[in-house]
């Protein structure tokens, strides 16, 4: 690990924690266990220090890894909740729908990568045998 990389924390105590973070301090020891000390600031200017398996490096491609991976599991619950809401309650169902394209929307223009066909209302669950 070094200055300027960036870090999660494996197992985060508050809030400011989840966030991305920067190593931006090394305080060596030498010759002791567990190792050296590294100093995070987060993106709120909150600074903790931490031994280094209490952290792991992530990258800005890692993260965008996760994050479209989770967008594409929020689309899918949405588009279920959708199917499941237009038997209950058709207006709810809009809004749903609504949601979902804008989510849509949202990842193509600020992440420039579609999560799939806004049309598809396909069931996310489907069973592993035909319905008889």
């Amino acid at each position: 690990m070094y200055l300027n990389d960036t870090a999660r924390v494996r197992h985060p105590r508050t809030d400011f924690e989840q966030r991305l973070a920067t190593i931006t301090a090394v305080e060596p020891q030498p010759g002791q266990q567990p190792g050296d000390w590294y100093q995070l600031r987060f993106p709120h200017g909150q600074t903790r220090w931490y031994l280094p398996d209490s952290i792991h490096l992530r990258t800005r491609d890692d993260e965008r890894r996760c994050l479209l991976d989770a967008l594409t599991a929020a689309r899918a619950a949405l588009r279920h909740a959708v199917h499941l809401a237009q038997d209950y309650d058709a207006s709810i169902a809009v809004d749903l729908d609504l949601l979902a394209i804008e989510l849509d929307a949202t990842v193509r223009y600020r992440l420039d990568v579609p999560l799939g066909d806004p049309d598809d209302h396909s069931d996310p669950n489907p069973s592993e045998e035909g319905v008889r």
